[in-house]
């Protein structure tokens, strides 16, 4: 069992992927923000943080360099929507970056990068993540799927301050591989 530390802005997929960790035998903490995983690391270490790049206003290409200038950044696999060869190029010379793991991504794959970069690092593990967490988990996938249109039987008009354009949420959906559907538009999930 390791500790670990994710970073995500998206709550609702850190808290996910926390889960699943934890269904793997870890214990996973969640932050939404370098910021938030600045003041954690100042506290505590973790075995291996997994960090998102896109956090709003904060970009993981800028704060992973400084959280290694600092002295505070772990062992990090970098999980994100938003990978190319560039990106990764860049990361991989960052020396506490250990790989980078595409979104979207299988929890059981995800499960099984963890344990290796543990093993990889030589990481004390009080248990192993039992192989049927794993199995267990090959049947979903974590995807941002667009918001569920609800109809609203009253015309909605702007509160004052409020903006005249929609803002479309996004929600997850955990869904089974076999469902799993393709957008059709480039870029990422």
């Amino acid at each position: 069992m390791a500790e670990l530390l994710v970073v995500d802005n998206d709550a609702r997929i850190a808290e996910l992927v926390a889960w699943f960790l934890e269904k793997g035998g870890h214990t996973a903490h969640v932050v939404t923000s370098y910021a938030e995983a600045r003041e954690i690391l100042r506290e505590r270490s973790f075995a291996l943080m997994l960090a998102d790049l896109e956090l709003g206003v904060e970009d993981g290409r800028v704060e992973l360099p400084l959280l290694e200038t600092e002295g505070l950044l772990p062992p990090t696999l970098v999980v994100s929507g938003y990978l190319d060869a560039e990106i990764t190029e860049a990361l991989s010379q960052i020396s506490g970056i250990r790989g980078t793991v595409p979104k979207p991504f299988e929890p059981s794959e995800l499960l099984e990068r963890v344990d290796a970069e543990l093993t990889a690092a030589h990481a004390p593990a009080e248990e192993t993540a039992p192989e049927a967490a794993a199995e267990d988990l090959d049947e979903f996938v974590i995807q941002a799927a667009p918001a569920p249109e609800v109809a609203d039987p009253s015309p909605a008009t702007p509160e004052a301050g409020e903006a005249d354009e929609e803002e479309e949420d996004e929600w997850v959906e955990i869904v089974p591989e076999e469902r799993l559907e393709t957008p059709d538009r480039e870029g990422p999930v």
